[in-house]
């Protein structure tokens, strides 16, 4: 992995101006830098600001099923 690759990620989230840069930002985050600070905040911060929209949320919720591991869907 690069290093300070999170951080990269997170700026990079942080800093899209449309949604399909912010779901691909935060899917680096979620596959690659799981549990890290950086994706917790940046999947915080994608509910909060998408969550009166279904088809998006639906997106929020592909990105973090589609990482692997036995925690992957943890209610």
């Amino acid at each position: 992995l690069l290093h300070g690759g999170a951080a990269l990620a997170a700026r990079h989230f942080q800093s899209a101006t449309n949604m399909t840069d912010r779901a691909a930002a935060l899917s680096v985050l979620a596959l690659r830098h799981r549990g890290s600070p950086e994706t917790v905040k940046a999947l915080a911060d994608f509910e909060a600001k998408y969550a009166t929209d279904p088809l998006v949320m639906d997106k929020w919720f592909q990105i973090q099923a589609s990482v692997p591991g036995p925690q992957t869907i943890h209610a």
